[in-house]
């Protein structure tokens, strides 16, 4: 008895076909309906789309801007010309050793999380132009990796660059003649 009540609630096919028949929408050939404004809504939905895009323009120059401003400000604590970081070298997580150079000297220091500790001072002119120059080098070969988009542009148009961040801007000869006159010293 079981198995012919189940049979019985199984449905055919046909059944199938007429019920999906029934889910379908049948539109007929009726026009669609147009918008009551004529164009108003076209003209209305351009002017929407152009205003969505100035607005998300807008909003990725207002990230790049606060962006930047933000890195120029923790670029600003090495401004000064003179006073330099000629190398660092981290100890552990929290503490590093770091020479910095003014002038004809030079000076280890440790630097901790709450302290920074004199470990000793250079004069031997020979180091700290060594160590000068390795600096450079390392600093132009920073600048040369790390190109902007304007000196992209400037390389794609075949416009004049004046950024120093570009590689065909960095004079080797002068990195060459600057590393020969130090070694003359």
């Amino acid at each position: 008895m079981a198995s012919a009540e189940s049979a019985a609630a199984t449905p055919t096919i046909d059944e199938l076909q007429q019920a999906e028949r029934a889910l379908t929408f049948d539109y007929g050939d009726a026009p669609a309906a147009a918008p009551a404004g004529g164009r108003g809504l076209g003209v209305f939905a351009m002017f929407r789309v152009i205003l969505v895009l100035a607005l998300v323009a807008a909003a990725i120059y207002g990230l790049v801007f606060l962006l930047k401003r933000g890195k120029a400000a923790g670029a600003s604590a090495n401004i000064d010309p003179f006073l330099k970081v000629l190398a660092i070298t981290p100890l552990t997580a929290k503490s590093a050793a770091a020479v910095l150079g003014l002038g004809d000297k030079a000076w280890l220091v440790g630097i901790g999380d709450n302290s920074v500790s004199l470990i000793a001072e250079f004069s031997d002119k020979e180091t700290i132009d060594a160590m000068r120059l390795a600096y450079s080098e390392k600093d132009a070969a920073t600048r040369a990796k790390y190109i902007n988009f304007k000196d992209i542009l400037s390389k794609l148009t075949g416009a004049k660059n004046t950024s120093p961040n570009i590689e065909n801007n960095l004079s080797q000869g002068a990195l060459k003649k600057q590393r020969d006159r130090l070694k003359g010293l």
